[in-house]
């Protein structure tokens, strides 16, 4: 009461600004929304782009765990070596190679978890059939950056038919040699600065070079 006549006390706050923040933050937190949104749809866009390009390459391309093996192999891995997609994925990269080839496999990839360095070697690679294939393998790391490489990237090139080309060119070579010495006349050949490059068993000899 006041002075023995009944009052009613009110209180006003002024949250204007209180509401003005409340308000700006609100509209914050809607923009980065749309933004985390737009951010993971340009990714999802991004990893459908890179799986279309890796599932059109002609080689095997693997992404291969330290600790759980292979996790993840494009299309064309996934027919050659039945592995990845439906197939069971926890295998090791070494498997996928002629069990000859299996203990250079191992060697090549501790090199690259410890000299965080890409390396590239030729090995058998075996399909799921059992069937064999001359093969270059290059390995790296995934981020070479990490004190720990933890994921490798190992990409797996069919490379028989370049063999053999490789070994038929040798079998001319052979060949040419064998012609050009059985041939009793002088066969030489100089580069420009007179450099013997070439020459047969005859003008070997004839120029004391017989063996």
């Amino acid at each position: 009461d006041f002075e023995n006549t009944p009052a009613l006390y009110s209180l006003f706050i002024d949250v204007t600004a209180r509401n003005q923040a409340e308000r700006e933050l609100a509209a914050v937190n809607a923009t980065l929304e749309q933004r985390v949104k737009a951010r993971t749809e340009e990714l999802k866009q991004a990893k459908e782009r890179l799986e279309v390009i890796l599932d059109n390459s002609a080689d095997t391309i693997v992404l291969l765990s330290t600790h759980e093996g292979i996790r993840q192999v494009n299309r064309n891995g996934q027919v050659v070596f039945q592995v990845g997609a439906n197939h069971d994925k926890n295998r090791t990269l070494a498997e996928l190679f002629h069990p000859d080839d299996a203990g250079n496999i191992e060697a090549a990839i501790s090199h690259v978890i410890l000299s965080h360095e890409v390396m590239r070697i030729e090995a058998t690679a075996q399909r799921a059939d059992g069937t064999t294939f001359d093969a270059e393998i290059s390995l790296s790391p995934v981020d070479s950056s990490k004190t720990i490489v933890t994921d490798l990237v190992c990409v797996i090139h069919d490379v028989t038919e370049r063999k053999r080309i490789e070994r038929a060119v040798a079998e001319e070579r052979n060949l040419l040699r064998t012609v050009i010495d059985a041939v009793p006349d002088f066969i030489y050949v100089k580069d420009r600065d007179h450099r013997m490059i070439l020459n047969n068993a005859a003008h070997a000899r004839s120029v004391g070079y017989d063996d």
